[in-house]
């Protein structure tokens, strides 16, 4: 089977309120951006039931 990347969006600051939010759950005021596979975070770039063979 082969290997699938995938990309995803950026959390930082810029997500706003969410961003602020996840700040004050977490407590971990140093981030500066989080890259994440949790999909809650950073949901996907891509749709990957829609992968050509190209891809």
């Amino acid at each position: 089977m082969p290997a699938i990347y995938s990309a995803v969006k950026r959390f930082d600051p810029a997500c706003g309120e969410s961003w602020t939010n996840f700040i004050e759950w977490c407590g971990l005021t140093q981030l500066r951006e989080v890259i994440s596979l949790d999909s809650i975070l950073c949901p996907s770039v891509i749709v990957i039931d829609e992968l050509t063979a190209e891809d």
